[in-house]
């Protein structure tokens, strides 16, 4: 065997691990996460680690979060544009579970048509009232997920019991100030 059969082989290997990893079933359940809007829980100010809170319960609760940015989100928190590479190492996700929409489209949109098609829960404290009638699902209690972020951590008003998290909880579903990273 020479060089060349052990670079296909490396090869072939890269493709196959790379394949399986985008076809295999990534645990939890899918949600939606306006990011947009949960960047802004903690202080009315654009926090990346309030949005990792967040993100860090709705993981320890059993929920595999898939996020979706306005365009200017880089300009909010970084003072110029970024997509999901810049942003996945500050809020614990891989850059494959975050939409920056493009410039011009609405974001909302996004998420609306993703939680339709999947049948998706929305974690956001936005009520969507301008696409009520285009999107009469919004009118259900059980797919708008809202929350808040403290100095206590993440909590989330999530069926059927609120899961909160709070610095003293020792339960599982902690995501308080200590899960900065």
């Amino acid at each position: 065997m020479d060089a060349y059969d052990i670079g296909a082989w490396l090869l072939l290997i890269a493709l196959i691990g790379i394949i399986v990893r985008r076809l295999w079933p990534r645990p939890g359940k899918p949600i939606l996460v306006d990011g947009s809007n949960v960047l802004h829980w903690a202080n009315n100010n654009p926090d990346l680690r309030a949005l990792r809170r967040v993100i860090t319960l709705l993981q320890q609760s059993g929920y595999r979060p898939e996020v979706v940015f306005d365009a200017n989100v880089g300009w909010l928190v970084f003072d110029r544009w970024s997509g999901p590479e810049m942003l996945a190492p500050h809020i614990g996700l891989e850059p494959r579970d975050i939409t920056v929409v493009a410039k011009g489209k609405i974001a909302d949109l996004e998420l609306l048509e993703r939680a339709k098609r999947r049948k998706l829960r929305i974690v956001t404290n936005d009520r969507y009232r301008d696409w009520v009638l285009k999107y009469p699902m919004l009118r259900r209690e059980d797919v708008l997920v809202r929350g808040r972020v403290g100095l206590t951590g993440a909590e989330l008003d999530l069926d059927p019991a609120t899961v909160t998290s709070r610095r003293d909880d020792a339960s599982p579903r902690r995501a308080g100030r200590d899960d900065r990273r």
